[in-house]
């Protein structure tokens, strides 16, 4: 039997903290990889290191873990959150290459408490925005009401009203930042 655990290293506890999470995906990726794996991964590649963390690092984005066609961020701020998932789908639409299928990401952003350790982010903040990304059309930002409440100034949005979220067991009020046409 192996055993699994690594009783050498001493891992920091998990800090909890409010934060403004972000969950981006990249709308068809399976799609895309499927009819052009080598060109999808590379232009995914240079989005998120290129476009993406950058951007998040410049907003003080306090964690932006992968997940394998998307991302999870922290922001200490709505603002921040909101402002770095406007800039991600205006640089996704103007990174478009005519000869290739485009990308779109749906982005989807909730606020509260949620837990940190050095390489990981949880809480119920963390699911929700995982969940009403799903809400938001390609190019489009989801936005839950606590993120609403927390902008002093919000853009022009779409009310869902409350949506069922998967796995998640309460409706959760919504609305949506729409591509521009």
């Amino acid at each position: 039997m192996v055993d699994l655990s690594d009783a050498g290293s001493v891992r920091p506890p998990p800090r909890r903290v409010h934060a403004a999470v972000v969950f981006a995906d990249i709308v068809g990726y399976t799609i895309l990889m499927g009819a052009d794996g080598a060109h999808t991964h590379a232009r995914w590649m240079q989005l998120l290191h290129g476009t993406l963390r950058p951007m998040g690092a410049r907003l003080g984005s306090t964690l932006m873990k992968s997940t394998g066609d998307g991302v999870a961020a922290a922001f200490p701020t709505v603002a921040a959150a909101l402002c770095w998932a406007q800039a991600v789908q205006q640089a996704v639409r103007e990174s478009d290459d005519p000869g290739v299928p485009p990308v779109a990401f749906r982005i989807g952003i909730d606020a509260g408490p949620v837990e940190f350790d050095a390489d990981e982010i949880y809480g119920v903040a963390v699911n929700v925005a995982a969940r009403l990304q799903e809400h938001a059309p390609p190019g489009g930002i989801a936005l839950s009401a606590a993120v609403q409440a927390a902008l002093p100034h919000p853009p022009p949005m779409l009310a869902l009203g409350c949506v069922a979220l998967r796995n998640i067991p309460t409706p959760v009020e919504a609305a949506v930042i729409e591509p521009p046409s």
